[in-house]
């Protein structure tokens, strides 16, 4: 089935857009090497521990079990649920002998065969009234038991190996200072923060703003047991987000500027890195946080900006910052007493180069190189901001009437980015790896082609590989001037290759 490059490049962008979970490498390892990975969430509630076992692995699980517990669950009648339970004890007294028990096992996912499947089970538990302690054992010490502890969607730290017993001080009224007593277990990663992408067209700011940081003056519909309605999320989204625009001023190169709002919504901390909270689920001010994205179009890559942060709540000292431009990151805090922050990309090992325009050799015939520009540039159309600026951009690599509609679709895809908390993604490079020419003369040329779009998406602080592959028909006219444009892209294949 044919399609014009308008499906091609939002094809593209579908993929990389997609929400990828941000889990660090070194958390991917640890699953990878662990017989189980396990998820603790604490909630209002009750609490609910989540067992992802590997097929291959079950085996020695539960060898190791019956050693330590000849009795059920550990007994080969017991299906593969009893397991997960076994695996590890909760209770809410460090001298009690008896572990708590579940009052609900259901199974997500069941065994189907594969080595690497994961079986995964989930558990629900009482929760005591007014309970500050929670005591977590494992009970084989000899099995690696991947670990994180998330309370109403915050960890308590990063992902960790659960090779003791440990302790958890729970605080019900700040679930952010909640955590582990007697280990250096931390939240290091995932922090409420601010991401600053310095791009080759706009300044980017990622920021994830918990509610209790924001100022007590701020009128939130709150109930009385500190709930935001379902109904007044998206009131409570906007005003935020416009609040957090205004009261921090941001200049680009000495000018004061003003943000276009693009994705506001309530995220949570889940056991694989951000995602939107669902409907339903109740969100409590103390442990609701924003995710918002800014935008300030510049239309020239960044040299120097300043940032003063005014919005610190009470008992807040300090927000931390994270400046990104392509490889590179650098880390930076602001405090109350030093609420502004100034860069310039002498910061910067390497300098930042805005998008060149394409070459405007006349050539006779249309080489790879040109149609691997042409089809470059395009892409990096899709990320101008400005409607005139996208369409001159546009215009330089496209013909009408395709010029027409891949603008249009171009503006439809931004609105389509500002409604949901997908990755921002961007092709750094065009690779033509096959190129078969079907008709031509000196005024135009048809191609078969196939290329390959290599690029990233980054969200909140991290960055994935995307890789491409297309076959497309490629209708290319020869201006008046000597320059190609590509006027008529009929698709005819598509596929994400490995990131590797």
């Amino acid at each position: 089935m044919n399609r014009c490059l308008t499906h091609v490049i939002r094809a593209l962008s579908a993929c990389l857009l997609a929400m990828v979970p941000p889990i660090l490498r070194g958390d991917s390892v640890l699953e990878t090497i662990s017989a189980a990975v396990t998820e603790l969430e604490l909630e209002a509630q009750g609490i609910q521990l989540t067992v992802h076992l590997r097929e291959r692995d079950i085996p020695d699980i539960r060898a190791s079990l019956e050693k330590r517990m000849p009795a059920p669950p550990a007994q080969a009648s017991c299906d593969d649920s009893c397991l997960g339970q076994a695996l590890v004890h909760l209770s809410f007294d460090k001298a009690g002998p008896t572990p708590t028990q579940p009052l609900e096992v259901r199974v997500i996912e069941a065994r189907n065969g594969e080595p690497d499947h994961r079986f995964v089970a989930l558990y629900r538990y009482s929760r005591p009234d007014g309970y500050r302690q929670l005591f977590v054992a494992p009970t084989a010490a000899e099995l690696k038991i991947a670990f994180l502890a998330l309370q109403e969607g915050i960890p308590i730290s990063d992902r960790v190996s659960l090779d003791r017993p440990v302790q958890i001080e729970v605080d019900w009224s700040n679930p952010w200072r909640s955590r582990f007593l007697g280990v250096d277990w931390r939240r290091r990663h995932l922090e409420p923060k601010s991401y600053l992408y310095l791009e080759a067209n706009e300044l980017r700011h990622e920021l994830l703003q918990p509610l209790m940081t924001l100022p007590p003056d701020l009128s939130l519909d709150v109930n009385s047991n500190g709930v935001i309605a379902e109904g007044e999320r998206r009131s409570v989204e906007n005003r935020v987000a416009h609040y957090l625009a205004q009261a921090n001023s941001f200049n680009i190169d000495g000018q004061p500027v003003t943000p276009l709002l693009g994705k506001v919504e309530f995220v949570r901390q889940g056991a694989k890195g951000i995602e939107p909270v669902p409907p339903g689920v109740p969100l409590y001010r103390r442990s609701a946080m924003l995710g918002l994205v800014m935008t300030y179009p510049t239309g020239a890559p960044v040299r120097q900006f300043g940032l003063t942060w005014k919005t610190f709540g009470k008992g807040e000292t300090v927000h931390g910052i994270q400046i990104i431009r392509g490889e590179e990151a650098m880390d930076s805090d602001i405090t109350p007493q030093h609420p502004e922050l100034t860069w310039s990309e002498d910061e910067f090992m390497e300098r930042s180069a805005a998008t060149p325009p394409l070459s405007r050799n006349a050539q006779a015939a249309v080489s790879g190189a040109m149609l691997a520009e042409l089809l470059l540039h395009t892409y990096r159309a899709f990320r101008i901001r400005e409607e005139e600026a996208a369409y001159d951009h546009f215009a330089q690599s496209l013909d009408p009437p395709l010029l027409d509609r891949v603008y249009l679709d171009q503006r439809r895809s931004l609105i389509e980015r500002s409604r949901g908390l997908g990755g921002d993604s961007r092709v750094q490079r065009v690779e033509l790896t096959a190129m078969k020419p079907l008709a031509a003369n000196p005024h135009e040329a048809s191609i078969d082609a196939r290329w390959i779009a290599h690029g990233t998406v980054s969200h909140w602080g991290h960055s994935h590989p995307r890789h491409n592959q297309y076959r497309a028909i490629v209708h290319l006219h020869r201006q008046a001037g000597g320059n190609w444009k590509i006027d008529a892209l009929n698709f005819v294949d598509g596929q994400r290759l490995s990131a590797s």
